[in-house]
């Protein structure tokens, strides 16, 4: 296995850790060959999760940030038949990794290191887009992410309530049997008696 090449001494140690993971990963194919396609495609978002954060690093570091944009509202497809996006083939459930591939519980704690560090801390307020790299990670470890890393809740909206369809009238014995039934009546005989 290669090392990811990462340029930024704040990557290091995350870099370390994912070419870890990506070994791990690329062992585990071997054992579970039915798992192949998921499996290679864990080990491509590894790498460009390492050499993301570490380009995202290097502009933090130089100055060029892009300047934050103003949150967009999400708006209905102008056309109806506009193609939904596809589903992530990656899972997306709560230490989903550890549960694929068990071995990788090992690279947890250089992952949490790196969380300690106050450099990274300062990396996503300066860059949220950190945030969109690393919260993947921690879901996938199982790790429970800092306060400083966690998303804002989302506003609660009520939904709104549907008026329930009226309720039809039951019988009263004041009101005749339709004729179909009446006639079915008039015409059946027991079988025996």
């Amino acid at each position: 296995m290669y090392p990811i090449p990462v340029t930024t001494a704040l990557c290091q140690g995350l870099a370390a850790a994912l070419s870890g993971l990506r070994a791990t990963v690329a062992n585990h194919i071997a054992r579970a060959w039915h798992l192949e396609p998921l499996l290679a495609l864990i080990y491509h978002r590894l790498t460009r999760m390492a050499l993301r954060l570490d380009r995202l690093t290097q502009r933090w570091q130089a100055g060029t940030l892009p300047k934050p944009r103003a949150p967009q509202t999400r708006s209905a497809p102008t056309r109806p038949d506009s193609p939904k996006p596809k589903p992530s083939a990656v899972p997306k459930s709560h230490f989903w990794l550890v549960r694929l591939v068990q071995p990788t519980a090992h690279y947890i704690v250089p992952v949490e290191n790196f969380l300690a560090n106050p450099e990274t801390r300062a990396l996503v307020e300066a860059a949220p887009q950190a945030g969109r790299i690393l919260r993947p990670l921690c879901r996938a470890l199982g790790i429970t992410p800092p306060e400083w890393l966690r998303l804002p809740a989302r506003p609660v909206t009520p939904r709104k309530s549907r008026a329930k369809p009226p309720r039809p009238e039951p019988a009263t014995p004041y009101r005749p049997l339709p004729a179909y039934i009446r006639a079915a009546v008039r015409a059946w005989k027991p079988k025996y008696g």
